[in-house]
């Protein structure tokens, strides 16, 4: 039998007797333990790997880099790449870019994707679509 970490928290869980539920000053009082454990017991011998690549064989590698490419749409290659703004929208299921003096024009039942990236040497974007 294989042991994945620490052994499961088993709670029991047991009506309260009634003479303590006459007692007022008794539900006043603070818990004497914890509900539930603190979160940092769960995960204090856990650890992780920071490439998800750690967990793949190389014939795996391989296929997930292929895996990578076929789905990058050719309208995306160079989406993110700077600081800006960037739209597009779907037209016969296809993302067709939007030229930046159509920016903030939407029209009512059309899709759009709605990129922001922000910053200059570590980028950050925000993705919007509908």
């Amino acid at each position: 039998r294989r042991s994945f970490g620490p052994s499961p928290v088993v709670f029991s869980f047991r009506r309260p007797s009634p003479r303590r539920t006459h007692r007022p000053e008794a539900a006043l009082q603070p818990p004497t333990r914890p509900f539930l454990p603190q979160p940092r017991n769960f995960f204090q011998n856990l650890r992780l790997s920071s490439r998800t690549s750690d967990f793949l064989s190389e014939d795996q590698k391989i296929a997930f880099r292929a895996h990578e490419e076929t789905i990058m749409h050719p309208t995306f290659a160079d989406a993110g790449r700077k600081a800006g703004l960037q739209v597009w929208r779907i037209e016969n299921f296809e993302p067709v870019p939007v030229p930046p003096s159509n920016y903030g024009k939407f029209h009512e039942g059309d899709s759009y994707i709605v990129l922001s990236t922000v910053g200059n040497g570590n980028l950050s974007w925000n993705i919007f679509f509908w």
